[in-house]
């Protein structure tokens, strides 16, 4: 389908086949963006945006979201179950230990499986926290402070703790040296610079 314009053609490919109702979409959200542009509609004005402004708007516009299955770190999307970081219901984790802690199912077979190889090695994986609810997020968000202005929390809402993904481990007597050894054959990564206990589930692949 081609958008003509003028002084500019913006080609929208690879639309398949576009029905009227389509069509009509593609010609309102074009007609949003001419108005974020300062376009009337017929002619771009002397002080007006280019026909290249208006198609990188344009592109940007058409560019795909991401996947709500995917967050990260940072992300305040809901998740593939359609839960909000953070607002995750008792019945879509799964507890680990008897601490009372719990993370997501995946992480938590991944994470028990690692803490039975620490034993075998003479480990304790002893945990001091995991999924983490929107309310203790804003709590710890107004005592440490966020991570974009110096402080160790992450925004309410985006914390790979909200997510179940993420545990802090206790890491004296060794158990440091042996998660930054063997953690990764679970799954798990220490993916936060300056906090050597705070490990992330990022693998459906853990060891068995």
């Amino acid at each position: 389908m081609h958008v003509v314009l003028p002084n500019v053609q913006v080609v929208v490919a690879d639309l398949g086949h576009v029905g009227p109702d389509g069509i009509q979409a593609a010609q309102a959200r074009v007609g949003e963006i001419r108005g974020l542009l300062g376009l009337d509609g017929r002619q771009a004005q002397g002080g007006g945006a280019s026909g290249t402004a208006f198609a990188d708007v344009l592109a940007a516009q058409l560019q795909p979201t991401a996947s709500p299955s995917a967050p990260v770190e940072g992300s305040s999307t809901v998740n593939e179950q359609g839960y909000a970081n953070g607002l995750l219901p008792a019945e879509v984790l799964a507890p680990i230990g008897q601490s009372g802690d719990a993370l997501a199912p995946n992480a938590a077979r991944a994470f028990d499986a690692m803490k039975v190889a620490a034993a075998d090695a003479g480990i304790t994986l002893s945990v001091n926290d995991a999924y983490r609810g929107l309310d203790r997020q804003q709590q710890l968000a107004a005592q440490l402070g966020l991570y974009r202005d110096g402080g160790r929390a992450a925004v309410p809402g985006t914390s790979n703790h909200g997510w179940g993904l993420s545990v802090d481990i206790a890491t004296g007597n060794g158990t440091l040296g042996w998660l930054r050894q063997h953690a990764g054959r679970y799954g798990f990564a220490e993916d936060v610079p300056g906090e050597p206990w705070h490990w992330t589930y990022r693998s459906d692949t853990s060891a068995t």
